[in-house]
């Protein structure tokens, strides 16, 4: 499902706040900005950002980790529902391409040609607004408050050659909405941190475990290969 179906699903079954503009040329030219911004693969951008950047190492373990983690659910709700095994399959196939992309240079710097494209052309479409359509916050200033975050998290000032995106997100930034969704902008620490933890507990435990284990059987050996020598 697209986020273009999921949006539209959302304004009809729960139309307030209503975010689709009333005039039919504004609603149009929203839909083809919800468009555009539904073929930008935005997930590959910032995952791959995350495991060759700058901010590699502990974050590109962090992406590893989170893909492993969910094919294996995935692979569990296989087992569980096997009505549905099609679509889990459906759903593995896609995160292994993705995996597979992270590491692909070519991929990764096509992508950013295509990033630059879209901020310069969403620049250009900023000058003199605070919105994109009108003075109204629509639904594809909601998909691009999501897409600004995620820049946000994987780039050094990603917005200094585009000063009107730069006021455009600040605006974003300062909606109550904003605040109330918890929107990232960086990565929190805590969370790093827990799963971090989830991660390594459990093996440090293991570690932990089997060297006790190998402890106690060298002693073992040891105090029989004495009471036999001293027989």
């Amino acid at each position: 499902t697209g986020t273009f179906s999921i949006l539209n699903y959302l304004e009809t079954h729960f139309p307030e706040p209503h975010l689709t503009p009333p005039i039919p040329e504004h609603k149009a030219l929203m839909e083809a900005y919800l468009h555009q911004l539904e073929s930008f693969p935005i997930r590959s951008l910032f995952l791959g950002s995350l495991h060759q950047g700058k901010k590699g190492g502990l974050m590109a373990w962090f992406v590893k980790h989170s893909y492993q983690k969910r094919k294996k659910v995935l692979q569990q709700y296989q087992q569980y529902n096997p009505n549905l095994a099609p679509f889990y399959e459906s759903k593995l196939h896609d995160l292994t391409q993705l995996e597979n992309s992270l590491t692909s240079e070519t991929v990764m710097s096509h992508l950013q040609n295509q990033i630059s494209s879209l901020l310069d052309e969403l620049e250009h479409s900023l000058e003199g607004r605070r919105y994109l359509i009108g003075d109204m916050y629509t639904l594809v200033d909601l998909v691009w408050t999501c897409a600004l975050s995620y820049l946000s998290i994987v780039g050094n000032h990603p917005f200094q050659n585009h000063p009107n995106v730069a006021t455009y997100y600040q605006h974003l930034q300062a909606r109550p909405s904003f605040q109330k969704a918890g929107i990232w902008t960086h990565f929190p620490k805590k969370f790093m941190f827990k799963e971090l933890g989830q991660y390594m507990l459990p093996k440090v435990a293991k570690g932990l475990l089997l060297g006790l284990f190998l402890v106690a059987t060298g002693w073992m050996a040891k105090k029989n290969f004495h009471k036999h020598v001293d027989v």
